[in-house]
């Protein structure tokens, strides 16, 4: 956004990338959802909130 508003890219190419982006946003979202699901009917682990020690 801030670059099309900035004027660095045109019109098709922002609703292009902004598609795009829109469409990701849904598989990420599904993911999500799809392993909430599973850590609900298979608790362990793997299921398990990262803590600080286990990121980077």
């Amino acid at each position: 956004m801030l670059a099309h508003d900035a004027g660095l890219i045109e019109d098709d190419a922002y609703r292009s990338l902004y598609r795009a982006c829109e469409e990701c946003s849904k598989v990420l979202y599904g993911y999500i959802r799809s392993l909430q699901r599973d850590a609900a009917r298979y608790p362990g682990q793997k299921f398990e909130a990262a803590s600080e020690q286990d990121t980077c």
